[in-house]
């Protein structure tokens, strides 16, 4: 899956979530997507495991990123509506947007603060446990466009 066909699954399922929180969204190489706002910078990544959601916080300088579907499933699962697994004979777009779907509703009831920007729960969730790699670097750094949901 290409960064653009992410973005634009992404841009569909998270439809609500980007005009609520006034959020815009990229793409970038293989499988990534990012999700912009004020104070708020998220990486979507998809793999066949599953989509997984990172902050990458621009204050600091060496980039440190947070899972935040750990800090959902660690700090906030009591928030969580948990849901069977989904079948995995569906497609891999298929299950992408399943998983979106999910994250999406996992946002809209424990998240809004880390859509909103705030950084408070960075102390719910610990250290970060990496920094930004140099792609992510390269991709922040070099002529990217983040879209708001009307373009």
């Amino acid at each position: 899956m290409t960064g653009e066909e992410l973005e634009t699954i992404l841009r569909e399922r998270w439809l609500e979530l980007i005009k609520s929180f006034n959020l815009s969204t990229a793409a970038n190489g293989e499988n990534r997507a990012y999700v912009s706002g004020p104070n708020l910078l998220l990486q979507i990544f998809a793999t066949r495991d599953g989509v997984d959601i990172t902050y990458i916080d621009r204050d600091q300088p060496t980039l440190p990123l947070y899972s935040i579907n750990s800090l959902m499933l660690r700090a906030r699962r009591d928030r969580l509506v948990l849901v069977p697994a989904e079948p995995r004979n569906t497609s891999f777009y298929d299950y992408v947007r399943l998983q979106l779907d999910v994250l999406a509703r996992h946002l809209s009831r424990a998240g809004t603060d880390v859509l909103r920007g705030e950084r408070g729960w960075m102390t719910e969730h610990g250290p970060s446990r990496a920094d930004a790699s140099a792609d992510i670097r390269a991709f922040l750094n070099g002529a990217h466009t983040f879209r708001p949901v009307d373009a």
